[in-house]
């Protein structure tokens, strides 16, 4: 075999361990819920909360707050769009507020879950025999005792 065919066959062998790890499955889950989790996130601000600030404020939408700016007298205002900056804002406050909370609510219930006694149930063949054990060497003490 050529040392071309060997390196390649290391290298899809090494790759298909890589892949197959569990790491990168839950990592790969992860970033799938994670996009869909921000499409969430985005409409409950864009299509929710939004509407009740720009009636808060009084204006049509958010994201078209704006004030516009001109350097030089006869060259076209700049416009600057701040209501967009602001809706990138809140969109990253809520998002990291619900992210926050979910993951607090996980360790909660981790730690209540570890924290929880683990009720050890020993069968009766083994409670007999342990008394069993217990009674034979409180007789073979009191035979030692006894003796003395």
């Amino acid at each position: 075999m050529s040392k071309h065919k060997e390196k390649s066959k290391e290298f899809w062998a090494g790759f298909k361990s890589f892949i197959s790890k569990g790491n990168l499955l839950d990592l790969a889950v992860a970033v799938v819920i994670g996009a869909t989790f921000t499409a969430i996130t985005a409409s409950l601000v864009n299509d929710i909360i939004m509407p009740f600030i720009s009636a808060f404020l009084g204006s049509a939408s958010i994201e078209e707050l704006s004030f516009s700016l001109t350097i030089w007298r006869n060259a076209e205002p700049t416009i600057i769009y701040y209501g967009r900056f602001l809706q990138a804002i809140i969109l990253f406050l809520l998002t990291a507020f619900v992210l926050y909370t979910v993951v607090k609510v996980i360790i909660q219930k981790r730690k209540d879950f570890i924290k929880k006694p683990i009720e050890v149930v020993i069968p009766q063949d083994i409670k007999l025999l342990t008394e069993i054990n217990e009674s034979l060497k409180k007789l073979s003490s009191n035979q030692k005792s006894d003796v003395e």
